[in-house]
């Protein structure tokens, strides 16, 4: 009997042992050294589609996460405009939440190019389908309401007009033409994004430029339907009731660029346009007002600061739109992203072991010690021995020392306030190097560029000021960047007007304004990011946006600072990069941006119980197109060593901010994180890099 009571009493403890491992989440060898991990939550299932569009919605955004832009996307594309078609799906696709603002991302990511990453006939294709989709769905005034409504969904459309083909030009011509038909917030929109875009890249000569030169042009046949579909989306702008002033202000700007004669002279043999242009014509002979918008790109003297800021709209959106269509996958295989052995990472952690004995024997002199920080920092860092040493004898160490004795002799600093500002000199030091290929030399633009957020953001913080006089000192630093001569109201904003002078002494206003522009820029975004914190959460595009925009922005002005001047690519980077950087230090504040409300791509996940996979991924992903050398064109053997160092000392980066916030993912994720990591990641999640870095070279010991 007793042995019957023993066997049942081992069996239910087997069965009750079962349970507990197949209901209950079991750490995993890694996820056991990592202290974070204590705080993991079950995330929350997500259910299962609700209906036919949800379903396709799933797809679309499957294929995104599986391959990103590919022929996954083309596909689930063309089966979501067929699906469309019924009144019922495209009810239920507008009212599925982030449907149709992925749906305009499909059409706005094809804005983003480099020299070496151009867009395929698959981007192509994939852009032909997803302007069908926005077709289809637009046939119910439901459906234009809701595009119109969606953040930038216009300004994406328009902008596709200029490097589309014909067929998918003609399909977004008719989407403007109904939206400045529809509203004025419509007509608005279409009429920003015109005036905007004369100073993207597409540099130009005069409103509608871009789709206006097929038509103009001598050496190409006029595709009838565009030319159709230009010629009433103009006259349509010219008679729409909703805006009277704006109609005006263009009919002067076509007459003063004498397109009428241009018109009929290039088109007066083709019997097909004779409708369409006589309608045009007609349009333009009303009344008209000198418009109120810049309508001479590239004049510095009268609207330079509005280049500036559509430029910063055009980064901000395409970057956007860009990071929602990356794969949610990690970039193996692809460059700098690989994964170690166990067997390596033993190695590295032995021989950084072997160093910190060397170092305490004290038989080695200052230079040899030097040494041996510069390889810890790159075994950490997962990078060669070689870029550290490139880094001293490039003058990283030495001038930022000098950074940080002229810091110090402006004001007692303590080290959060000192380490926030060496972290943008290091910034504008790297973007001499790579952008420039030069040794690095502090400059009093540096000086003040680096030292303006510390001032700014005690200012801000300070409780002992009210919110009223906060808004007015946001204003006055505005002007004060713009080159006014603002009277600083205290000895704290003197601080930060002594600053603006120290960019002064180095860059000249008129010669270089975009040095001036870009610190606008990035204090605008700044402003902006106010909205971030909150009891209550912002919308997500909002934050996305916002998101973009300050992380860009940042890293913008330093590429401005390093020579006053860049070129649209190495705009592009900078800005790139930014974002990027932006996005890995909201990552690694996520607990303390939870705890006082502030929100980002980050903490959004974690409220709703949802893993940040997708989301690291990304970030990654995005590294990898921004930085990756192979990437640009042009650059020689010294500019792709040190860019892909770069993007392998980024990443190592990010996935310490991932070890250090493991509860925000998937156990599965942090398991493919570690195996990437160059040292166990529980060291990597306990190593300060920056901190430590600024310490050794502080006490010129590395």
């Amino acid at each position: 009997m007793a042995v019957v009571f023993v066997a049942w009493l081992l069996f239910v403890v087997a069965v009750v042992g079962w349970l507990f491992y197949k209901l209950f989440p079991r750490e995993t060898g890694v996820l056991k050294t990592l202290p974070s991990n204590r705080l993991r939550v079950k995330f929350v299932e997500i259910p299962a589609p609700a209906n036919t569009a949800e379903g396709l919605f799933r797809k679309l955004s499957g294929a995104l996460d599986v391959e990103g832009y590919g022929k996954k996307v083309e596909d689930a594309l063309v089966e979501l405009n067929v699906a469309l078609a019924d009144p019922q799906v495209a009810k239920q696709f507008l009212e599925v939440e982030g449907a149709l603002i992925l749906l305009v991302k499909c059409v706005g990511t094809n804005g983003f190019q480099l020299s070496n990453r151009r867009r395929t006939a698959q981007h192509y294709a994939n852009l032909e389908a997803a302007l069908n989709c926005l077709a289809t769905l637009t046939k119910a005034e439901a459906g234009l309401a809701a595009l119109i409504k969606v953040n930038e969904g216009l300004y994406d459309v328009y902008v596709a007009v200029s490097y589309a083909k014909t067929a998918s030009r003609t399909t977004a011509l008719s989407l403007l033409t109904s939206a400045v038909q529809h509203s004025e917030q419509g007509y608005k929109d279409v009429l920003t994004s015109a005036v905007d875009y004369m100073y993207i890249p597409g540099d130009e000569e005069y409103l509608f430029a871009h789709m206006l030169h097929p038509l103009l042009s001598s050496t190409e046949p006029v595709d009838t339907a565009y030319a159709t579909a230009v010629l009433k989306f103009i006259e349509k702008l010219l008679v729409a009731p909703c805006a009277p002033q704006q109609t005006k202000m263009i009919r002067h700007h076509i007459k003063a660029i004498d397109l009428t004669s241009k018109l009929t002279e290039s088109l007066k043999s083709n019997a097909e346009l004779s409708a369409p242009l006589n309608d045009l014509l007609a349009a333009i002979s009303g009344d008209d007002l000198s418009p109120d918008f810049h309508t001479v790109p590239f004049e510095k003297t009268t609207c330079y600061s509005h280049q500036f800021a559509s430029r910063t709209r055009w980064f901000t959106r395409t970057l956007n739109c860009l990071f929602n269509t990356l794969p949610a996958t990690l970039p193996l295989g692809q460059g700098a992203l690989q994964k170690f052995t166990d067997e390596f990472r033993r190695k590295s952690e032995d021989r950084m072991n072997q160093l910190k004995v060397l170092k305490r024997s004290g038989d080695f002199t200052p230079e040899e010690i030097s040494k041996f920080n510069r390889e810890m920092s790159a075994l950490t860092l997962g990078v060669g021995v070689d870029f550290f040493d490139h880094m001293k004898e490039c003058g990283m160490f030495e001038e930022t020392r000098a950074f940080i004795e002229r810091a110090e002799s402006i004001e007692n600093w303590n080290h959060e306030e000192l380490l926030q500002a060496g972290r943008n000199v290091w910034t504008c030091f790297g973007l001499q190097m790579i952008i420039y290929q030069q040794n690095v030399t502090m400059s009093d633009a540096y000086l003040g560029y680096s030292l303006l957020y510390p001032y700014t953001d005690n200012y801000l913080d300070d409780d002992s000021i009210s919110g009223a006089d906060k808004k007015i000192f946001q204003d006055l630093f505005t002007r004060r960047l713009a080159g006014e001569n603002v009277e600083a109201r205290s000895e704290a904003e003197q601080k930060i007007w002594n600053c603006v002078t120290l960019i002064e002494n180095r860059f000249n206003r008129k010669e270089f304004p975009n040095a001036f522009n870009s610190l606008i820029a990035i204090n605008e975004a700044q402003t902006k990011s106010l909205q971030q914190h909150s009891k209550n959460v912002p919308p997500e595009e909002l934050i996305m946006e916002i998101s973009m925009e300050k992380g860009g922005t940042s890293v913008l002005a330093d590429g401005y600072l390093v020579n006053g001047d860049m070129t649209e690519e190495e705009a592009l980077f900078a800005f790139g990069l930014g974002v990027a950087l932006q996005l890995v230090d909201d990552l690694q504040d996520t607990s303390r941006d939870i705890a006082v409300h502030q929100h980002t791509l980050f903490t959004l996940p974690y409220m709703k119980q949802q893993p940040a996979d997708a989301r690291a991924c990304r970030l990654i992903q995005l590294m990898q197109v921004m930085v990756d050398p192979a990437n640009y064109a042009n650059l020689d053997d010294g500019g792709n060593k040190l860019r892909f160092a770069m993007l392998k000392m980024t990443n190592t980066i990010a996935i310490k901010a991932v070890a250090k916030y493991c509860y925000l993912f998937t156990e599965p994720f942090v398991e493919e994180v570690a195996q990437c990591s160059p040292i166990p990641l529980t060291n990597l999640s306990r190593v300060n890099n920056m901190a430590r870095m600024l310490q050794m070279v502080r006490s010129d010991q590395i």
